[in-house]
């Protein structure tokens, strides 16, 4: 009788810590939960500062790894939408040895009320830091060609060399580069 217990215990520790070191199916990978924690991820400004202008963030991967088909295009921008939220994306060609490499180098996202608040307070606590701000004003046009005279505002912030463009008016748009370190060399002037 003990040796029974003992075989069933042993089953079942074997096949709990089985259980617990399994590699993920493609199935159980592209999973509805996975792929939307990939997709939230992913427009974080944390993240965002770490992969945006990176040489292995091509558009063929961001496209596969978050399930996402472009909606638009227009001036040399691919429009996507993620999580009902519409984004657009830069690319940069790079071509080595024949293969076509597209490099995403911006990223920009518009949100309304309170989930832009939300977002612009997410890149403060992701540590980047206002370095200025311009009052704006600006026509913007509706759909159905009437337009309006808004005043907003230009907020530029930074982390390392990433910046994020916000604009603050009857939307916030967010756009994100990295900045090219400076190569020139400060001039002083002798006396």
């Amino acid at each position: 009788m003990k040796k029974i217990i003992l075989a069933l215990v042993s089953i079942l520790f074997f096949n709990y810590g089985f259980a617990q070191t399994k590699i993920l199916s493609e199935e159980e990978f592209n999973s509805d939960s996975l792929l939307q924690q990939r997709r939230i991820e992913f427009l974080t400004p944390k993240f965002i500062s770490q992969f945006i202008g990176a040489s292995y963030v091509t558009r063929s991967t961001l496209e596969h790894d978050l399930q996402m088909d472009a909606t638009a295009y227009k001036g040399g921008v691919m429009y996507y939408e993620i999580n009902d939220i519409p984004i657009g994306l830069r690319y940069y060609k790079i071509i080595t040895q024949g293969t076509v490499r597209e490099i995403c180098i911006e990223m920009s996202l518009r949100l309304f009320g309170e989930d832009a608040q939300h977002y612009e307070n997410s890149l403060i606590l992701a540590g980047f830091v206002l370095k200025s701000r311009k009052s704006t004003t600006n026509l913007e046009l509706e759909g159905d060609m009437s337009s309006q005279i808004m005043n907003g505002e230009v907020r530029i912030y930074r982390l390392g060399d990433v910046v994020c463009k916000v604009i603050d008016g009857s939307y916030m748009g967010f756009a994100f580069y990295r900045e090219k370190p400076s190569t020139q060399k400060s001039v002083h002037k002798k006396h």
